[in-house]
């Protein structure tokens, strides 16, 4: 989807809990995406600011974060599944051990795997779609964001 957004003039840009260290391993691991639309918010603020949950969506609840990742992964069936394991393929290269320290087991890489995460569209400045997970597996529709961008 990143080739078809990009061919369509949408400059995808992405905020993510790793230092620069391991944003620069991710960049390098899937090839599409250029470091310079990589921003690292290895303290979480820009996670809060955006109203993103942490703690595995724990403040939805208990029975949100324990069975709406095993619906979300039900509904993809067969065909969801071979995508998402076709799209991992490359990030498997990234060590996730120091995601923000550096360090093996440090506490600071333990909060920011729990934070969850969620997608914005913007036109013109104006947000035409969003999307906060809710739990693990819970990503956002690509087809959505792309529609509300006017992207077929």
């Amino acid at each position: 989807m990143l080739p078809q957004l990009q061919a369509a003039g949408v400059n995808v840009m992405v905020v993510t809990v790793a230092s620069p260290t391991k944003a620069a391993e991710f960049v390098d691991a899937q090839a599409q995406l250029p470091l310079e639309n990589v921003y690292c918010s290895a303290d979480l603020d820009a996670y809060r600011a955006l109203g993103f949950y942490d703690n595995f969506g724990a403040a939805l609840g208990a029975r949100n974060a324990a069975f709406l990742p095993l619906q979300k992964i039900r509904e993809r069936g067969q065909d969801g599944l071979k995508d998402m394991a076709d799209s991992n393929k490359n990030y498997a290269k990234v060590s996730p051990v120091g995601l923000v320290s550096g360090k093996p087991f440090a506490i600071e890489d333990a909060k920011a795997a729990t934070q969850l995460g969620g997608a914005f569209a913007l036109d013109g400045g104006k947000v035409v779609f969003a999307h906060r997970d809710r739990a693990v597996a819970d990503h956002v529709d690509l087809a959505a964001a792309a529609a509300a961008l006017g992207v077929a």
